[in-house]
Parts: C-alpha cells; sequence; structure tokens
C-alpha cells in the first residue's frame, strides 16, 4: 500500500538489504533518537531487521 499526504509517500518497506541499511542509517540519526529510542541507544541492521519481521 502506498500513501501519499500532501509532500509525503509512505509505503512498506521492502524486504532488501538497500532498505535495512537505509532504516538503519535513519536509527542511528541522532535527530530521530531524539523522538524514537533516545541518543544513546542506536540501532544495528540486525536490530531493525528484527522489528521489521
Amino acid at each position: 500500500m502506498i500513501t501519499f499526504i500532501e509532500n509525503i509517500v509512505i509505503r512498506k518497506m521492502r524486504d532488501e538489504e538497500k532498505e535495512y541499511r537505509l532504516m538503519t542509517k535513519w536509527l542511528r540519526d541522532d535527530e530521530v533518537l531524539k523522538f524514537y529510542k533516545g541518543r544513546d541507544k542506536p540501532s544495528t541492521t540486525d536490530e531493525v531487521k528484527a522489528l521489521t519481521k
């Protein structure tokens, strides 16, 4: 499913290595971590894979 909201597109994450690397990059970003798990808890690619399964 793809959802369009103004200039934002939301789609289901694909089961591809490049998708996991991108999500890992976001979940290691300090600005994202302020609102997600906390700056002292960056995610690994294995953790991202576990979250999305």
